[in-house]
């Protein structure tokens, strides 16, 4: 069996990191490498690539679309998400958020600037400001992370946080596991040539979130699905185009 992953081994490569919140519990919102979502640090390696991806919360009638793409210049990684969700007819969302980060030997930080508008269709529209700022240690396979992120408009104290570690022993596994003061999340993946399986779980108030990504050579198509904070059950579906490919 050990023989036979290996022989299908490819590239480590995830799905996009979701633009929603409804999505935490989802993957490693601390590693390294990936395209920007909601809630995954700005301390990222720099892997130029773009992608788009739908979101559905079906039980509340809640659906978001999203695009995603970075550039690397040397050491910076430059980075952007954008987002628009609607709920039925009676909400409406545009967040916006870009990213800057560098890396050196042993070290990433980043910082990331969101613009969140929300409106009730023939209401008011009101607008906040967002921010993230994080950092990883990066050793041989393992990475120690933290973030900060917050809105401007919150209290210093409302600022929450996320820590967490993760462990790549070789291009097949990936384990990680965050915590934000709140829950755990612990996954893994595993990476064959042809397709990749991720799953994570949240303890102590449960959730769960599977995907499953196909690789066509630059080209990553990924479906996944899990449960909210709230139990309500979301689905997603997304692409990745990655510009720097390796047969």
């Amino acid at each position: 069996m050990i023989i036979f992953i290996v022989l299908l081994i490819s590239s480590i490569a995830f799905a996009m990191d979701p633009p929603v919140e409804f999505a935490y519990g989802y993957g490693d919102v601390l590693r390294v490498k990936g395209l920007s979502g909601y809630y995954s640090t700005p301390a990222r390696v720099s892997m130029p690539a773009f992608g788009m991806g739908y979101y559905s919360m079906v039980e509340l009638d809640y659906q978001a679309f999203s695009v995603a793409g970075e550039f690397k210049i040397k050491n910076f990684r430059g980075g952007y998400m954008g987002m628009y969700s609607e709920m039925d007819t009676l909400y409406q969302r545009i967040y916006n958020q870009w990213d800057l980060s560098y890396h050196k030997n042993y070290f990433v930080g980043g910082i990331s600037y969101g613009l969140n508008m929300e409106w009730i269709p023939g209401d008011g529209l009101w607008a906040r400001h967002r921010y993230k700022v994080g950092g990883s240690f990066l050793y041989k396979g393992l990475t120690f992370g933290g973030m900060l992120h917050n809105y401007f408009s919150n209290k210093i104290e409302d600022t929450e946080y996320h820590l967490g570690v993760s462990i790549n022993p070789s291009q097949v596994f990936y384990l990680f596991g965050n915590y934000n003061g709140n829950v755990f999340v612990l996954g893994s993946s595993i990476h064959f040539k042809y397709f990749s399986l991720t799953s994570s779980y949240r303890i102590p108030t449960f959730g769960v979130a599977l995907s499953v990504t196909f690789h066509i050579k630059s080209l990553d198509i990924s479906g996944m699905g899990g449960n909210s904070n709230q139990s309500l059950e979301w689905y997603a579906f997304d692409f990745q185009k990655n510009l720097y490919y390796e047969q």
